[in-house]
């Protein structure tokens, strides 16, 4: 039933993106020497370990984000389709059938629904609209197609953000060791 899915792809990236979230980029630092001691941080190791430190919160920060927002793009994909097997089942069976339904929080009812030709969507914040159903049909499929789509570009960016956390655990690592090592030999220079 929901075989299109399947061939669904993310779209695509322009070509100096690498994320569709404008994730900041994090380089690995080859040269921790050459890197700290560039004049935007005055030669101090703590204004490069503060400035990887803040990027790393930072992208902690987006990782809940992106998750929060994958999870309701997920839950919004099963109700595309749950609607969508609704329409169907519609447009199948044409005789009345027995439903339940709860008007309150913990109150069910059973109703008759009669042969329906036409079903209201939800379309956007609040609005709906009343679509026959061969157009309800395809206002879904177009949806749901959407909100896969948007879907894998959340899974690209999570797998992207993670990279990048991983770099800036890197480079914190090694500045972190860089600044025990010069600590070192100060103290050593400073007991002759």
């Amino acid at each position: 039933m929901f075989a299109f899915i399947e061939k669904i792809e993310k779209p695509p990236l322009l070509k100096h993106q690498k994320s569709y979230g404008n994730i900041e980029e994090s380089k690995f630092i080859n040269n921790i020497e050459t890197y700290v001691n560039r004049s935007e941080f005055g030669k101090n190791i703590d204004n490069v370990m503060r400035l990887e430190n803040a990027k790393y919160a930072k992208y902690g920060q987006l990782a809940m984000q992106l998750e929060h927002n994958y999870t309701n793009q997920t839950i919004r994909i099963e109700t595309a389709k749950s609607n969508l097997q609704l329409v169907r089942k519609f447009m199948e069976d044409k005789t009345e059938f027995e439903a339940k339904f709860q008007p309150a929080i913990g109150v069910f009812t059973t109703v008759i629904v009669p042969p329906l030709e036409k079903v209201n969507l939800l379309v956007g914040s609040n609005v709906f609209m009343e679509f026959e159903l061969k157009d309800a049909e395809k206002h879904l499929i177009g949806q749901i197609k959407d909100l896969v789509q948007q879907l894998k570009a959340y899974e690209h960016d999570v797998e992207y953000l993670r990279e990048m956390m991983v770099i800036t655990e890197l480079n914190i690592s090694r500045l972190y060791k860089y600044g025990q090592d010069q600590q070192k030999k100060r103290q050593k220079q400073g007991s002759r």
